[in-house]
């Protein structure tokens, strides 16, 4: 591993925390762009979730500047991330980057993500995120509870401002502070919610930190690009309807209060079943489960699905 000395001693250290799951070409296009970042102060962690293709032997060969850490199982993102964080806070990491190998970085990302966090004195920090071209805005705030009903409100955030408070981030690209990951850690013995296994557990972990004082933000100077669940199959497959459809009843459970939470339930099962006539049968039987596991309580990985 390589690190990227920092040439201002003022510049907090960043772990960089970047998952792999049967996904190296990704992965390898990522890291480029991250080696590129003008940041002068990180290092880089690539955690290879039990792939089951040639993933490990790929990275390995390929480049000298990150630390490869192997977690021999599917962990889910949740427990991919998770033990990349606790190795980056061993490592003395000030703030970790959570950055998605579908994902690639502008050069001035991460300069930007931590010159807005220490600015606003903000815990969590998300970068504003575009499509791979460039040429539409996917992510540049997020309001609750009207996230959790499907919509983003992108128009509530000026990029006028170089960033603005934000009810949650986009976990393609999620710059956290040291402070609050240990204490989230201390808590509750995780990071990520690893009942969620994958979706939704960045907004989970906002309002962690939301509801206990902390600030989260959105710099809308710092970009990123994302190719939207090329990591999980892409998007409209049968895991990402899964578990989204599942996921959204235990952020409701857990987050709403209890007018907003009857609200929900009033309208999301109606919802959703609807949305299995506009699918194609795989999508629609994933829905279907979705719902079933979310209200039984059943959490982690979807056994009925290999993940």
């Amino acid at each position: 591993m390589v690190d990227h000395l920092a040439t201002d001693l003022e510049a907090p250290l960043v772990h960089i925390v970047i998952l792999n799951w049967n996904g190296w070409p990704l992965t390898l296009e990522c890291l480029q762009t991250v080696e590129a970042l003008d940041y002068p102060n990180y290092r880089v962690l690539v955690v290879d979730n039990g792939s089951t293709d040639d993933s490990v032997a790929r990275l390995k060969e390929a480049s000298p500047t990150f630390e490869l850490i192997e977690t021999g199982e599917n962990l889910g993102f949740t427990g991919g991330c998770n033990v990349g964080i606790t190795k980056a806070l061993a490592q003395g990491a000030e703030f970790v980057l959570l950055f998605n190998n579908d994902a690639k970085a502008a050069p001035k990302m991460l300069s930007r993500l931590v010159a807005a966090a220490v600015e606003a004195d903000a815990a969590i920090c998300g970068a504003r995120v575009m499509d791979e071209k460039g040429e539409r805005i996917l992510f540049a705030g997020r309001s609750w509870p009207a996230h959790i009903f499907g919509v983003e409100s992108l128009f509530l955030h000026s990029s006028v401002n170089r960033w603005s408070l934000s009810d949650g981030v986009d976990g393609c690209s999620m710059l956290v502070r040291r402070d609050l990951l240990e204490k989230r850690l201390a808590e509750s013995g995780h990071i990520f919610d690893p009942g969620f296994f994958m979706y939704c557990e960045e907004t989970d972990f906002c309002r962690y930190g939301i509801t206990r004082g902390y600030d989260c933000i959105v710099s809308h100077e710092a970009i990123a690009y994302h190719g939207l669940a090329k990591s999980s199959g892409g998007c409209g497959n049968p895991r990402s309807y899964y578990y989204l459809t599942r996921n959204r009843i235990y952020l409701a459970n857990r987050w709403l209060s209890l007018p907003w939470k009857i609200f929900f339930h009033l309208y999301y099962l109606p919802s959703r079943l609807l949305l299995q006539f506009r699918r194609a049968r795989a999508a629609r039987a994933a829905v279907w489960h979705g719902l079933r596991d979310g209200y039984l309580g059943v959490k982690g990985i979807w056994e009925g699905h290999g993940g």
